[in-house]
């Protein structure tokens, strides 16, 4: 993405578990980590400031700054106005002037929420919202597309599409579910199934959701499901269980809407280690579910109604 004018290259995560925009500032502290990019407001012509502040903290670290507003642009490799590319004019992001481990990693200076209005700062519209406001595509979805090591081996990369999805990424047809959590992208979880054997995970819940985080690396679950897990002796992050092989436990199927969506015992545990966090940092791990390989195998586009 790019901010400002002229336009100032920032990497960005695009986070389907929040709402904010969030872009770092050149000038802010990131614990002496080296940034190729950040956000120099005395660059823009176009930028202007707000007294709005606030503190934000996700499950890898926390941020904190005011905020402002200036164009931005989705797409192309340049900053220049192409065929693809999305201006959106006078958006409103957090001018991120502290930061604790959130971008002390390499790989990016902007986090870019997806997720829905009602979890947005007051009088903050989100990115897609925007978009949908300013009227920029024809058709208000996005979709992400998601390789495995396997599709990077044959030269495919993951990406973001705006407006559309690219039928040549997949075969078959595509399982549209009704989004019943409008917060982030809640869908409806009849069950999971672990080795074909129904875990009830939902059962005694009024309603069982499950959503697609973009945004975080490893899968969670919340403390009663869990508690299902380990009473029928499945591996968790925080449960482990000794085995032979993890053939041992066998797939795992999540249930959504009606629809089986399955995973080999590798796709979804792995062997007790280390674990290197995209913002720098490690966490200990023993046989838990692995975020972006869940995502590879079920994310699909995303729908939204004009505003």
């Amino acid at each position: 993405m790019y901010v400002g004018n002229p336009p100032q290259l920032i990497r960005a995560l695009f986070d389907t578990g929040s709402t904010n925009t969030w872009v770092l500032n050149s000038k802010t502290d990131i614990g002496g980590a080296a940034k190729e990019h950040s956000f120099n407001m005395q660059k823009s012509e176009s930028v202007q400031n707000t007294t709005q502040t606030a503190r934000i903290f996700f499950g890898s670290g926390s941020l904190s700054g005011n905020f402002i507003t200036d164009d931005v642009r989705l797409g192309s490799c340049d900053g220049q106005k192409s065929s693809g590319q999305v201006l959106i004019k006078d958006q409103k992001f957090g001018n991120v002037l502290q930061q604790s481990t959130i971008f002390t990693g390499s790989n990016f200076e902007a986090i870019v929420g997806m997720a829905y209005p009602a979890l947005a700062e007051p009088n903050v519209t989100p990115v897609f919202d925007e978009i949908m406001k300013q009227k920029l595509l024809e058709s208000n979805m996005f979709a992400f597309y998601l390789s495995s090591k396997q599709d990077e081996n044959a030269g495919l990369k993951s990406d973001l599409t705006l407006g559309y999805y690219d039928k040549a990424k997949f075969t078959g047809d595509i399982h549209w579910s009704p989004i019943k959590f409008k917060y982030m992208f809640g869908v409806p979880l009849d069950d999971i199934k672990i080795g074909g054997k129904p875990m009830n995970i939902c059962d005694g819940q009024e309603e069982c959701l499950i959503t697609f985080d973009s945004g975080t690396s490893l899968a969670s679950i919340p403390s009663f499901a869990a508690k299902k897990l380990k009473k029928a002796g499945m591996p968790t992050a925080t449960n482990f269980v000794e085995c032979e092989h993890k053939n041992d436990f066998g797939d795992l199927t999540f249930v959504i809407n009606g629809k089986d969506f399955t995973m080999t015992p590798d796709e979804w545990m792995f062997d007790q280690k280390e674990v290197e966090l995209a913002q720098g940092g490690k966490t200990r791990f023993e046989m838990g579910a692995l975020g972006p390989q869940m995502m590879v195998q079920l994310e699909g586009p995303a729908q939204s109604s004009a505003i």
